[in-house]
């Protein structure tokens, strides 16, 4: 047992004594455990410094301004395809001598024949007073059926009880209507198919919407529309 304990304290001396590097001159040390090709690759360490909230600040504003110069630039170069109308006959015809004055560039724009459909639907009205119109929203609205405003003033006063595009959809869901309790609604036409003229053009940059936007506020209300 002595002789065992005193073999470990010799090997713990001898593993100490290499730690040190007291056996280097014999070739028996560790490894380094600094690493100083760190220390050379550092590029300019000294003109490395912390900044202050200040600085930081105002470092965060710079890149956020240039952050939105260029989505400015990238929608700048992007281009559209815009609408506007239904114009008559006489007035596409003021539309196209406003365009042809602006200069705009030929075969960036068309002016063509268009068709506004007929749309249908589900009215309740006339009523004999605002009163009366109020008092049927109530009543509605405890049945939990949705209701909006006339768009067409000879159909005044009155209420919507939804739009569609044709006499048959309006009438299937008036037969909806009716099974919740809706009894005094009917079908009818509430804007009449326009035929006319619109205006597209093809290729709008921001520029030319700019100018765009400019001459649509005299062409009677008409504004352009992205193209569908």
């Amino acid at each position: 047992m002595r002789l065992l304990v005193l073999l470990l304290l010799a090997l713990n001396g001898l593993y100490f004594g290499w730690t040190q590097g007291w056996f280097a001159g014999l070739g028996l040390a560790p490894g380094a455990l600094t690493e100083p090709q760190r220390h050379g690759q550092q590029v300019a360490p000294e003109r490395i410094r912390l900044l202050a909230a200040s600085e930081a600040r105002q470092l965060e504003s710079a890149a956020a301004a240039a952050a939105t110069a260029s989505a400015a630039a990238a929608a700048a170069g992007s281009t559209v395809c815009l609408i506007g109308g239904l114009f008559d006959e006489a007035k596409a015809r003021t539309v196209r001598q406003a365009l042809e004055q602006a200069g705009l560039p030929a075969g960036s724009w068309v002016i063509e024949p268009a068709t506004e459909p007929a749309r249908w639907i589900i009215y309740m009205g006339p009523y004999p007073s605002a009163d009366a119109v109020n008092r049927k929203r109530t009543e509605l609205r405890g049945i939990g059926v949705v209701y909006s405003p006339l768009v067409n003033p000879a159909l005044e006063p009155g209420l919507s009880l939804g739009r569609f595009a044709s006499s048959a959809e309006a009438t299937t869901a008036m037969n909806g209507l009716t099974a919740r309790g809706v009894r005094t609604a009917r079908v009818v036409q509430e804007v009449a198919e326009v035929r006319g003229f619109q205006l597209r053009v093809v290729e709008a940059d921001s520029t030319q919407r700019t100018r765009l936007e400019e001459l649509s506020r005299g062409w009677f209300g008409k504004s352009l529309q992205p193209c569908r």
